[in-house]
């Protein structure tokens, strides 16, 4: 499926490296989800909200649902 894919978005660095890794052809086509966004952040990841709090998993949300509304727009 990586082979396969033209874009393969991710939520931390270590997704990316993990795909890199087992697929290095897909350097260039794996991207964090706010990278790829545009959202200026000092962190790029998207942590899992596992155990948090509910805020922290509204924060989450409203973190993808930006990034995607944004990614969404360009593509």
């Amino acid at each position: 499926m990586i082979r396969r894919s033209d874009l393969i978005l991710v939520m931390e660095k270590i997704h990316e490296e993990k795909i890199v890794e087992i697929a290095p052809d897909a350097k260039n086509r794996v991207f964090l989800l706010k990278e790829f966004a545009k959202i200026n952040d000092d962190d790029l990841d998207i942590h899992d909200p596992l155990g948090h709090t509910v805020d922290y998993y509204e924060n989450i949300y409203y973190t993808i649902k930006e990034a995607v509304e944004r990614i969404s727009a360009i593509l």
